[in-house]
C-alpha cells in the first residue's frame, strides 16, 4: 500500500460569501477550476486540480482561525520554479490580496522559496517552490529505509552532501537576461569562443521566452553555479517534438562533484514535462570520457552524426 498524495482538504470559513469570493480569485489565479455542489443542503466550493481538491464550507461557529491552535495551521501550495512563485505573487498582487514579497527562507532550506498570505479567516497560505529536497525524496524514495530522517541516511550511506548541498535548475525569463549573458561569457571566455553579446542576446531571447526552449541556472544553497540551454523541435529522423542539449556548463570550482549529471538529470525532467520524446546532445568522438558518462547515463551514439540520444524514460 503506498499513499500517493492528499486527495481534498476542507477548510471551515465564518463568512461563506465573503470566503467564496476570495478563494475564487485566488485559486483561479493558481490555475484551479471549480464546482459548486452543495452537500447537505450547504453551500460548498470545491476547488479542483489533477493533484488536490480544496473546498470550502460554511463554519458552525464564528471563532476567528487561531493557527496556534489544535488543528490545521498553514496551507502550502507548491510550484515547479522560483518564477512560478514570483508569477503566483505578480496575480495575487493583481486581486488586491496582500502577499508577501518572494522570497528564500534559509530557516526552512537555502533554497526555500515562497510567498505568504492570510484569507478572510486569517489561515494562513503560502505558495512554494519544488526544492531539491522534494526531488530527491521523489527520486530516490524506493531507497530510502529509515523511518526517521531517511533522506540524510541515505546520503550518508552513498557519501553524497547533505540535501542543503544539492542543486537544483531555476527557469530563467526574460528579466534575467543579464545573469544570463554574463555566465555565457564565462563559457565563452574559458572554451576561446568569440564572444558578441548581440549575437548572445538574440540567441537566448527565445530560450528565456520559452518560444525555441528553456534555458535554467544551475543553483547550490541559492548560489548560481552554471546553466544548461534546451532548445526545442530539434529533430532527426527520429520524428516527433525532440529537445536538444545546447550547453551545459559549470563553473571550474564546481567540476568533479557529480553537478552537471545531476543537471541533467533535471533537464531531462524538465524535458519530460513538455512533451518531448527524445533528448539530444552533441558529443566530441574523441571524448571518451564524456561519451562513457552519457552512455551511463541511458545515452546512445547516433551515426554518422555525433550525437548522442535518449528515448528511454521520456515522455510522449
Amino acid at each position: 500500500m503506498r499513499v500517493t498524495g492528499i486527495d481534498h482538504v476542507y477548510l471551515t470559513v465564518s463568512d461563506f460569501s465573503r470566503s467564496e469570493r476570495f478563494y475564487d480569485g485566488v485559486m483561479q489565479a493558481l490555475g484551479y477550476r471549480k464546482s459548486d455542489k452543495r452537500i447537505s443542503d450547504e453551500p460548498h466550493a470545491h476547488y479542483i486540480h489533477p493533484l488536490m481538491q480544496i473546498s470550502i464550507r460554511p463554519a458552525h461557529s464564528g471563532v476567528r482561525h487561531d493557527p496556534y491552535a489544535p488543528g490545521l495551521h498553514h496551507l502550502c501550495l507548491q510550484v515547479s520554479a522560483k518564477s512560478d512563485v514570483d508569477e503566483a505573487h505578480r496575480r495575487l498582487a493583481a486581486l488586491g490580496v496582500g502577499a508577501s514579497a518572494p522570497g528564500v527562507y534559509p530557516e526552512y532550506t537555502t533554497e526555500y522559496y515562497a510567498t505568504f498570505f492570510q484569507d478572510p479567516d486569517g489561515l494562513r497560505l503560502e505558495v512554494v517552490a519544488r526544492t531539491q529536497y522534494r526531488r530527491d525524496l521523489a527520486r530516490f524514495w524506493p531507497e530510502l529505509d529509515e523511518f526517521l530522517n531517511p533522506l540524510a541516511a541515505f546520503n550518508a550511506r552513498r557519501g553524497a552532501p547533505a540535501t542543503g548541498g544539492a542543486i537544483g535548475l531555476r527557469r530563467c525569463g526574460p528579466s534575467d537576461l543579464a545573469e544570463v549573458r554574463a555566465l555565457v561569457r564565462e563559457y565563452h571566455l574559458e572554451a576561446g569562443v568569440p564572444h558578441d553579446e548581440a549575437t548572445i542576446d538574440a540567441t537566448l531571447a527565445p530560450l528565456l521566452d520559452g518560444s525555441a526552449g528553456r534555458i535554467w541556472t544551475i543553483e547550490r544553497a541559492n548560489e548560481t553555479i552554471g546553466y544548461v540551454a534546451v532548445c526545442l523541435g530539434y529533430s532527426i529522423e527520429l520524428g516527433g517534438r525532440d529537445a536538444f542539449v545546447d550547453e551545459i556548463w559549470v563553473t571550474p570550482s564546481e567540476r568533479g562533484r557529480g553537478v552537471g549529471e545531476a543537471a541533467l538529470h533535471e533537464a531531462e525532467r524538465e524535458a519530460r514535462t513538455l512533451g518531448v520524446r527524445a533528448l539530444h546532445l552533441e558529443v566530441d568522438e574523441d571524448n571518451a570520457a564524456a561519451r562513457r558518462l552519457y552512455e551511463r547515463l541511458g545515452f546512445r551514439p547516433r551515426t554518422p552524426y555525433r550525437l548522442m540520444s535518449k528515448q528511454a524514460g521520456m515522455g510522449r
